[in-house]
C-alpha cells in the first residue's frame, strides 16, 4: 500500500512544481520525463563486488591537510586543481547528501578551498579566493571544470551549493598567482541540484542535474522510492554586462531520463555522461552550431555505481570513479564521520575500441586509502584519486 501512496504524493508535488520544471522541458516529453521510473533489472551495477585488487600496490595518500576533495582537474601541464572542504562543515551542510543544517555550521559563510598540486615537486599551494568586492558569499564545493584559454588565463567553472540556492560560480586563475578571483555566479531555474559542469567556451557550459528535489519530504521519497529516471543534462549560455557583472542566462535541457546524472566530460566532439545509479556512461555527439544539442551514440555499461568522469591528459581515454560495493558505499555516505567504515574503491577506463566505446577496470582497492573515492584520473604513469569524505590526494604508480 505504501508504494501507491508514494506515487500519488510524488505526482501531486511534482504537478505543483510544474510551472518551474515542466515548462522548461521540451514539449515533446511532457510529463513523461517526470514520472518515468526504471526497473532494478535495468541497472548495470554489482559486477565487481568481489573483483581482485588492481594497480593498488604502490600507493600513498598525501597532503591530508587539504581536506576532503570531491573533485579535481588535471591541467595540460600536469598540475592539478582540487576543490576541497572541511568535514566539520559538510557533516552539517551539503545539499547533494541532503544535509541542510546551515545554522549548525561552525563558521559562516562556508569558504571551501582551491588547491593547486604540482607533481614535479610533490607540493601544494592554497589558492586564496578573492570574492567580488562587497561579496560575503558561500563557496560550497562540488564538481568543477577548468577552461584553459589561449592567453594562458584559466577560467574555473564550479558548482557552488550556496545556502540560498545552487549556482555555477566562475573564477579566474592566472598561473603563478596564489589566488583565484571570483568573477560572477550563473543561476537558472534548471540549476537547482547541479552536480558537475564542463565548459564549452568562456561563457557556456553543460551541467548535470542529479535530483528533482533539493530537500524535505519529497527528497526523502525520491531517494527511497526510486530509482526515478528524471535526472538530466542541461546547457547554459550567459552574457555578462557592465562593471557590476550582471549576468543574463539561457539554459535548456539537452538529455534526459537519467536516474542520477553525475559526471560529465568532453573529448573532441563527444560528450560523456555517467549515470551513478544505473552504472552506465552515455556517449553523445554535440553540435555547437545547433544550440549544443546532443545526439545519442551509445550507452556503455560499466558494472558499478559511478561518480566523476574525466579525460586523461596522457592517454586521452576517459576515467570514471566507481563504487563496486553499492550498499557499503551508501552506508558510509550516511555516516560521513565514521572513518572506520572502509569502502572498496575502483576506477574504470572508457576507450574507443574497434566496435565502439568500451570499458575495462583500471584500479581497485579494499578501501584502505580513500574510502568512497568520488574522483579519479591518470597522468604520466600516476593514478590519482580523491573523495568527498576522505582527506588528501591518493597517488599510485601504475
Amino acid at each position: 500500500m505504501l508504494f501507491p501512496l508514494t506515487i500519488v504524493a510524488l505526482v501531486a508535488i511534482v504537478a505543483y512544481q510544474a510551472n518551474n520544471i515542466v515548462g522548461r522541458i521540451p514539449s515533446s516529453l511532457g510529463y513523461g520525463v517526470l514520472f518515468h521510473r526504471i526497473s532494478f533489472w535495468d541497472l548495470h551495477i554489482g559486477q565487481y563486488d568481489e573483483a581482485p585488487m588492481l594497480n593498488s600496490d604502490h600507493c600513498k595518500v598525501t597532503h591530508e591537510y587539504m581536506g576532503d576533495c570531491e573533485d579535481f582537474h588535471i591541467n595540460a601541464d600536469g598540475t592539478i586543481y582540487l576543490a576541497c572542504a572541511d568535514m566539520e562543515d559538510r557533516k552539517h551542510y551539503f545539499p547533494p547528501s541532503n544535509r541542510h543544517n546551515y545554522d549548525q555550521v561552525p563558521n559562516k559563510p562556508i569558504h571551501d578551498k582551491f588547491w593547486l598540486y604540482d607533481p614535479s615537486s610533490d607540493s601544494t599551494t592554497q589558492l586564496t579566493i578573492k570574492f567580488k568586492e562587497g561579496s560575503d558569499m558561500d563557496y560550497v564545493s562540488h564538481g568543477f571544470n577548468v577552461l584553459e584559454q589561449e592567453d594562458g588565463v584559466r577560467k574555473i567553472f564550479a558548482i557552488n551549493h550556496k545556502h540560498d540556492g545552487s549556482v555555477v560560480s566562475v573564477f579566474q586563475h592566472v598561473p603563478g598567482d596564489s589566488y583565484v578571483s571570483h568573477l560572477y555566479d550563473v543561476s537558472d531555474d534548471l540549476l537547482f541540484n547541479p552536480n558537475e559542469v564542463v565548459a564549452t567556451g568562456p561563457s557556456s557550459f553543460y551541467f548535470t542535474n542529479d535530483r528533482m528535489f533539493r530537500s524535505g519530504l519529497m527528497r526523502f521519497l525520491e531517494d527511497k522510492a526510486g530509482p526515478w529516471a528524471w535526472s538530466y543534462v542541461g546547457h547554459c549560455t550567459f552574457d555578462v554586462s557592465g562593471d557590476s557583472n550582471d549576468v543574463s542566462t539561457t539554459c535548456s535541457i539537452k538529455a534526459h531520463h537519467f536516474t542520477y546524472a553525475n559526471g560529465i566530460a568532453i573529448k573532441d566532439n563527444n560528450v560523456f555522461v555517467d549515470d551513478s545509479i544505473k552504472g552506465t556512461v552515455s556517449v553523445y555527439t554535440y553540435d555547437a552550431d545547433d544550440d549544443y544539442n546532443l545526439t545519442f551514440v551509445q550507452e556503455v555499461p560499466i558494472g558499478a555505481a559511478l561518480d566523476n568522469i574525466h579525460v586523461s591528459p596522457t592517454t586521452g581515454n576517459l576515467v570514471v570513479a566507481c563504487f563496486p560495493k553499492t550498499m557499503a558505499t551508501l552506508k558510509r555516505l550516511h555516516s560521513p564521520t565514521k572513518t572506520d567504515l572502509r569502502v572498496d574503491a575502483m576506477a574504470a577506463e572508457v576507450f574507443k575500441g574497434p566496435n565502439g566505446w568500451e570499458a575495462r577496470p583500471l584500479y581497485r582497492d579494499d578501501g584502505r586509502y580513500i574510502s568512497v573515492m568520488t574522483n579519479a584520473n591518470v597522468a604520466d604513469g600516476k593514478f590519482y584519486g580523491s573523495g568527498v569524505l576522505e582527506n588528501g590526494l591518493l597517488i599510485c604508480s601504475i
